[in-house]
């Protein structure tokens, strides 16, 4: 599952394990 909240991208991983990632606001990834 991938959410993007503002300029934060957070990736939600089939482990459990979740990555914070900065990305441009007008960019949408997933």
């Amino acid at each position: 599952m991938v959410f993007r909240f503002g300029n934060r991208l957070l990736i939600y991983q089939g482990r459990g394990k979740t990555q914070l990632e900065k990305i441009p606001k007008n960019k949408w990834i997933g």
